[in-house]
């Protein structure tokens, strides 16, 4: 919570280091797991940076909680 006006639900992976991640120690209930599809195009199919992309968005969203992750425009630039 930046301003403490509203409440989102986000991936762990997208939370930014200042925000505040509230749970049931806060009185909300526990959240279900959700699942997350990639959808590619056929013109895609030889793209590198479409590879990349996919294979980056893949670990990110593996990653446990909690767990330091290295910026994606780094691992990006050096898989291209």
């Amino acid at each position: 919570m930046r301003s403490g006006l509203a409440v989102a639900v986000l991936t762990r992976c997208s939370v930014p280091d200042d925000l505040l991640v509230l749970d049931e120690r806060h009185g909300l209930p526990p959240l279900s797991t959700m699942e997350v599809a990639v959808l590619r195009s056929k013109a895609s199919a030889r793209s590198a940076a479409a590879d990349a992309l996919q294979q980056e968005a893949l670990t990110v969203l593996r990653r446990p909680p909690g767990t330091a992750a290295e910026p994606a425009s780094r691992g990006l630039r050096r898989r291209l």
